[in-house]
């Protein structure tokens, strides 16, 4: 019995130290786990290439369209260059070679500080082990029709990793010139399959560099290219055919004309113009010529758009643009017309007139050959997609010519609003301190200028869509450059607002106390005072004489009062024992300084984070929890080992 009993303490002292063990394993698991994962949070993912004893530094670029539309193939082909510049802790530049990787995988590549490197959309470029103060300046290279915005384009290493993220802003509005081509016969019968198959010239004289590759889409599939040479470019084009030249700039002066076909007028023959915001529609006829002396027409339209597609005001919807037409080839007989619906005779004489909006004008019964020319006067703030037509007027058919103005948009100002701010607790003085900056536009001459923590500076009067890049420079002693929005990019209609947020200096360790005085040696305690002679005890008085009673016996003598003891003697007071002096060459420890307070929570953590700039500290959590797990796992070993030893006998014994 006592045996059982015995037994069953060992086995419920052994389930009760397992269960602890169990819970501290698993508390050693989840406490090290937690703190070892909130670290590595901390110090970023995808950065096991970077030491937590070097800082780190990533440039990062990507392509948007502004609206919204997925990149082609030839946006997220195109390289971008950025040019990277390091400076020394004294801030001086320097010419030493740094090396870099395209992503994590990516082979190890030179660079020259203040040389030039390429990404293209969604690359990476991964700076490692640079040396901690070290400070950097990133600048991308403005490309046509790209919008920069920019974070953290210059700054100072530091033990954590450093994203500098360029992201581009697609926001071409191109200008198009249609071509288009349709063959008639001049007496109105179908066109035969010879004609649908006959092919027309045209030479267009354009004002670009020569070199210039042009996309040029041919119906609605064949994409080609022509290249400028000599300031043109030529195509052809069949019946029912559009050729559309993409991509343009606005504002490119033009002219086209198709060649001549025998058998064919084409009408009109030339056209001169400017590329607008959106398309210049050039329609061209050719008219197979017939023997006849049946006459033709021309007419004249006016369209106003503005640039921004905004509505017309009453004002454009009013105003009155000025034309002049002018024949040639006249015939010898006098011929009558009809001009705007009244009669007049044809003079080599120009006809001038005005038209609106919307308005058109009709020259009617021109005699077949007779050539014109037809031109619209100049209109201060707008832009005509056809300054001059001219052509030869064909037997039964009108020429129309669509003029249309576009309203130029006012030349735009913008600004630029730079802000600097200051992060954590510092004396009043500090916030005193004076920052300074650099900004250079592009087309205009830098400035400098200085601020405040808390202060604005305000840049205007610049234009749009010009790049611009903002330097902090002369960084005061102790203060950190931290973080920067928009500080370089592309100026917009809005004005860009640029941040520059410094930390303080850190904070002086507190002086460690000063070393105690070593105790001097102990005062021997005061000797005591001999007791004086004690005192004589008092005599008892002696009793009287007794009444003598009434016929009693008499008494008898009274005893004799018995003898006080003598009083002992003092003992000697034993002294008191002299506390033992403490040692002098073991002076009292100082007490420790009290530790500065953590950092603010982050937004995704709940408490201070651990060191992880401290990889002695980041090292401990993870041995912590890969403890842990190891000693939740041999625990578990152990329980089934101990089950299996404990039921085997069991078996073996039901067995036999």
């Amino acid at each position: 019995m006592l045996g059982k009993e015995n037994q069953t303490s060992r086995r419920f002292i052994c389930r009760t130290l397992t269960a602890l063990l169990v819970l501290a394993f698993a508390a050693s698991l989840i406490t090290g786990g937690t703190f070892a994962w909130r670290g590595w949070q901390q110090s970023g993912w995808g950065q096991s290439i970077f030491r937590t004893d070097e800082g780190g530094l990533v440039i990062e670029k990507l392509v948007e369209n502004l609206d919204g539309s997925p990149l082609t193939a030839e946006q997220i082909d195109t390289p971008f260059a950025f040019t990277v510049t390091f400076y020394g802790t004294d801030g001086n530049m320097d010419d030493n070679t740094y090396t870099y990787r395209m992503g994590e995988d990516g082979e190890l590549l030179p660079v020259r500080s203040g040389d030039v490197i390429w990404l293209r959309h969604g690359q990476r470029a991964l700076f490692a082990d640079l040396p901690i103060g070290t400070q950097y300046i990133v600048t991308e290279q403005a490309v046509p029709h790209y919008a920069i915005r920019s974070c953290n384009h210059q700054g100072v290493i530091a033990p954590a990793v450093t994203i500098a993220r360029f992201v581009n802003i697609y926001h071409h509005c191109p200008a198009q010139i249609i071509l288009t081509k349709t063959v008639k016969n001049a007496d109105g019968s179908p066109i035969a399959e010879d004609q649908r198959e006959q092919a027309f010239t045209f030479l267009i004289t354009i004002d670009l560099p020569d070199g210039t590759v042009v996309d040029v889409l041919i119906g609605s599939e064949l994409l080609t290219q022509r290249t400028v040479e000599n300031g043109q470019i030529s195509l052809s084009l069949r019946h029912g055919e559009t050729a559309v030249l993409l991509d343009l700039p606005p504002g490119v002066a033009y002219t086209v004309r198709e060649a001549e076909t025998p058998g064919y007028l084409s009408v009109p023959e030339e056209y001169t113009g400017q590329t607008i915001v959106g398309s210049v529609i050039l329609l061209f006829v050719n008219l197979r010529e017939a023997e006849t002396e049946e006459g033709g027409g021309l007419e004249i339209e006016k369209t106003v758009v503005n640039a921004d597609e905004s509505p017309l005001t009453e004002e454009q919807q009013a105003m009155e643009f000025e034309f002049t037409v002018t024949f040639g080839n006249l015939p010898e007989d006098p011929a009558t017309i009809v001009v705007g619906g009244e009669e007049t005779e044809l003079s080599a004489d120009s006809f001038t007139f005005t038209l609106r909006h919307g308005d058109r004008m009709l020259f009617e019964l021109l005699p077949a050959g007779v050539t014109y020319q037809a031109v619209e006067t100049a209109a201060p703030g707008y832009t005509a997609s056809i300054i001059e037509a001219t052509g030869t007027i064909a037997t039964s058919h009108i020429a129309e010519i669509p003029f249309v103005n576009e309203k130029e948009a006012a030349e735009e100002e913008t600004a630029l609003l730079i802000e600097k701010q200051l992060s954590g607790e510092m004396p009043e003085e500090l916030r005193e301190t004076l920052f300074h900056f650099i900004a250079e536009v592009e087309g205009m001459e830098p400035i400098r200028f200085s601020i405040r923590g808390g202060e604005q500076f305000l840049y205007a009067g610049l234009p749009v869509d010009a790049s611009y890049v903002i330097s902090e420079v002369d960084i005061p002693n102790g203060f950190r450059l931290a973080d920067v929005v928009n500080g370089t990019g592309t100026l917009t209609a809005e004005p860009i607002t640029a941040v520059f947020s410094n930390e303080p200096p850190n904070p002086e360790p507190p002086e460690p106390p000063e070393s105690p005085e070593p105790p001097g040696p102990p005062e021997p305690p005061e000797s005591p005072e001999p007791p004086g002679p004690p005192e004589p005890p008092e005599s008892p008085e002696p009793p009287g004489p007794p009444e003598p009673p009434g016929s009693p016996e008499p008494p008898g003598s009274p005893e004799p009062p018995e003898s006080p003891e003598p009083p002992k003697p003092p003992g000697s007071p034993e002294p008191p024992a002299p506390s033992s002096p403490p040692d002098p060459s073991r002076p009292p420890s100082p007490q420790r300084p009290p530790r500065p307070p953590h950092p603010p929570a982050g937004p995704d953590n709940t408490g201070p984070p651990p060191k992880t700039d401290d990889v002695t500290n980041l090292t401990f959590w993870t041995t912590m929890a890969i403890l842990g797990l190891i000693g939740l796992l041999v625990t578990t070993l152990l329980l089934l080992f101990g089950r299996h030893r404990r039921y085997v006998p069991k078996y073996l014994n039901k067995r036999q």
